[in-house]
């Protein structure tokens, strides 16, 4: 599915409800590739392996037009080094027609860390006019560390700055099960990664339900990963969500 800060899409959907053939055998799906390209500061595309997530960003960058303005990242399976990938994230602006003029080549060193590269980056990036797309991929190997260097970039970065961000995570709100977060690296074998579950209330606050019982009832997660749960009720829950603690 595509997450626009709050908006989904089903990664099957297709415009005017039916698939249609594209190049080189590839169905066009033209509606989502619409929502990547709209006007969101973060998009989020969430699905299994092997569901087309790579196709379907690769044929938005091909219709969209926008290849010289794409800066691809993968974060690759265990990252938990902020340096290696923070440098990864450095060099693929600098292959971009807008990034190659702005942001400057730095090499390893033992003292260099993923936050003084995100400062970096965002220092070389703040004259940015024109629009620069920042696609990364896996986002759910990076380590805490990067995680929150990501947020960081994501909260400070210029305008023209876009971000398409790919995970295999699904958020849900189950009532009285509370929330429960899927790992969904498997589509065959999903599991849970991650729960809450708030205690029952003790005082009613509204007509519904009829059992004093909690009833989580939507759920949000917004570019920075906090997690807006809504009980109805106590009102919202704010939490995060850590799978490798």
């Amino acid at each position: 599915m595509i997450g626009t800060m709050g908006s989904v899409a089903r990664a099957d959907a297709v415009a005017g409800g039916a698939a249609g053939p594209g190049a080189g055998g590839v169905v066009a799906r033209p509606r989502l590739a619409g929502r990547i390209a709209a006007q969101a500061r973060v998009s989020v595309v969430s699905a299994p392996p092997a569901s087309g997530k790579t196709v379907l960003r690769r044929s938005w960058i091909s219709w969209a037009g926008v290849a010289g303005s794409a800066a691809w990242v993968p974060a690759g399976r265990g990252e938990r080094d902020p340096q290696q990938f923070w440098l990864s994230v450095l060099a693929a602006p600098r292959q971009t027609a807008a990034g190659s003029a702005l942001v400057r080549e730095l090499t390893a060193a033992p003292d260099l860390d993923g936050w003084v590269i995100t400062e970096r980056l965002l220092a070389d990036l703040a004259p940015l006019d024109d629009r620069l797309w920042l696609v990364v991929d896996d986002v759910q190997e990076l380590g805490a560390d990067a995680l929150r260097q990501l947020e960081l970039l994501i909260m400070r970065a210029p305008p023209g700055l876009r971000f398409v961000l790919a995970d295999r995570y699904v958020y849900l709100a189950y009532f009285n099960a509370g929330l429960q977060i899927y790992d969904i690296t498997d589509p065959h074998d999903p599991h849970i990664t991650g729960y809450y579950i708030p205690d029952d209330p003790t005082q009613r606050r509204g007509p519904i339900p009829a059992k004093l019982v909690h009833q989580a009832e939507d759920v949000l997660v917004d570019r920075r990963g906090v997690i807006y749960m809504s009980e109805g009720n106590r009102g919202i829950y704010i939490l995060t969500h850590n799978p490798s603690q």
